[in-house]
């Protein structure tokens, strides 16, 4: 097992926070015992963005001029356990001040380890951060017939199902049981080498080693491929659960540049717990973590019930959502908040009078509590999916998929606008999702596919007088059953909206 040793200044910066090591190493060793947990459409878990090997050859280029330095520190957290620490003898200093320590660092030779025992080895390291409710003891990998993953495969079916009381478990946590049943899965294994053995063992490695690279990993990386020993300054958090290193990497790339919101919503909803978020709570909001868009746009993207699962685009590696980020979550909030094209629509009004009597509470503020922390979510699910449902009855299946004039995001939200202004004007209480799907049903019957398939004359519908036409046009093709497709969405803006 390659060792390595290194002399540290021991310190804490404040009396609750993490205590923390300064010292130096060559970038080829801290690439050899740190790992980069990247995130990608597997990998929900990890947290730092994808190598931009543009960036990385960058760094060669500039090391290649021997006068040129990286003066700033390469941050990495050492999970429990990892490191040991000695005092040096005749450096011994009161026990609240900073001590020079020897530190030893030992990593396994992971290109002697086969494959799957690698898989085994992190799907057990990452079942410890679930704790033992909902960690499964490791099958025996050296066993075919024991190591099939169907046990752990069964049971995410379980938890997917709406109606089992497992479904409870937080969507965060849902992220990683998926990737743990998929790394205790050999059929999942054999078909991830066959795709690309390299990068699976590449990952395996980087869950596996003794620390993380929270942040330096291009600077890291660049000085590592020179191959000329360039020592780098090394802050180290030592003993560092999950979580402090996930909020170390926000906290340093929310400050300096500020991470985008899709990919920052990525870390928060899929690399945390929801105990971790609970934790973390307030030290995320004074580092400017919007935690409530954080929770919806994960229910719109993760939740079984959502038509849009797996649709919205997080800005990550292997990703395959088109949605904008953006976009959806204001179209959510937005349903949350019953807001339409209208701005005289007040949400205490819209809500006693339409949406109360489908919320359980004991009063007005308890009911109107109820529903923007979770009801709301119902409802709009049951919208969006009585749409998809008609156009699909209606043989226009295709429209269900980004890129359709139906999934722009400019036509989900004035489509969203409308039905919910109509439903204001109707005035009618709803008691329940499926008095509420058949209201939708009732507004969606004129309202052909091919409405949406036929091409769209008219440009640049985000601007205010585009979304006016559009409305204009769907309004028209909402209420009249023999629309004929004559205003300006359809014939440019040589033609003005129908009355």
């Amino acid at each position: 097992m390659p060792s390595h040793t290194y002399t540290a200044i021991s310190y804490s910066q404040r009396p609750k926070g993490p205590r923390s090591l300064l010292f130096t190493a060559p970038a080829e060793d801290i690439c050899h015992w740190a790992g980069v947990p990247r995130k990608s459409a597997a990998f929900m878990k990890g947290f730092q963005r994808a190598i931009i090997e543009t960036h990385v050859d960058d760094i060669v280029s500039y090391f290649e001029v021997e006068e040129n330095i990286s003066p700033t520190a390469v941050v990495v957290a050492f999970k429990p356990g990892q490191v040991k620490l000695n005092p040096i003898p005749g450096f011994e200093t009161s026990p609240n001040a900073p001590q020079i320590l020897s530190i030893t660092i030992d990593t396994p030779d992971f290109d002697s380890i086969d494959i799957y025992e690698l898989a085994r080895r992190a799907a057990d390291a990452l079942g410890q951060h679930l704790g033992d409710t909902h960690a499964s003891p490791p099958p025996n990998i050296e066993n075919d017939s024991q190591y099939d993953g169907s046990a752990h495969e069964n049971a995410d079916q379980d938890e997917d199902d709406p109606e089992s009381a497992e479904s409870l478990l937080s969507l965060e946590e849902s992220h990683l049981q998926q990737f743990i049943s998929q790394l205790r899965s050999r059929d999942w294994i054999k078909k991830a080498i066959q795709d690309d053995e390299q990068k699976l063992r590449t990952t395996l490695c980087d869950l596996l080693k003794p620390a993380t690279i929270v942040d330096g990993q291009h600077r890291t990386r660049g000085a590592a491929r020179c191959e000329q020993q360039i020592p780098f300054a090394v802050v180290a958090l030592i003993e560092a659960p999950w979580k402090e290193e996930v909020f170390q990497f926000v906290v340093i790339n929310q400050r300096a540049k500020p991470i985008q919101a899709e990919f920052l919503s990525a870390i928060v909803s899929s690399s945390l717990s929801e105990d971790d978020i609970l934790d973390l709570k307030s030290r995320l909001e004074q580092a400017g973590v919007n935690l409530l868009n954080t929770r919806i746009i994960d229910l719109v993207n993760g939740s079984p019930e959502s038509p849009f699962k797996g649709m919205i685009d997080f800005k990550i590696t292997g990703s395959e959502g088109k949605l904008k980020f953006t976009g959806m979550l204001q179209l959510a909030k937005r349903f949350m908040k019953l807001q339409t094209h209208d701005p005289k629509r007040r949400f205490n009004t819209f809500f006693k009078q339409i949406f109360q009597s489908c919320v359980d509470g004991k009063n007005l503020t308890e009911n109107r509590e109820n529903w923007q922390n979770q009801e709301w979510f119902t409802y709009f699910c049951s919208l969006w999916t009585t749409v998809q449902q008609h156009f699909n009855q209606l043989g226009f299946s295709n429209l269900w998929e980004p890129g359709s004039n139906l999934l722009k995001i400019v036509t989900l939200h004035e489509l969203q606008n409308l039905f919910l202004d109509w439903l204001f004007k109707r005035m009618d209480r709803i008691e329940n999702a499926e008095q509420f799907r058949k209201l939708t049903r009732q507004f969606l019957t004129n309202l052909n596919g091919s409405f949406f398939t036929d091409v769209w004359q008219l440009k640049s519908l985000q601007s205010e007088t585009g979304r006016r036409y559009l409305r204009q046009a769907l309004t028209n093709a909402i209420e009249q059953q023999d629309y004929r497709r004559n205003d300006p969405l359809f014939k440019g803006l040589s033609s003005k909206p129908s009355k």
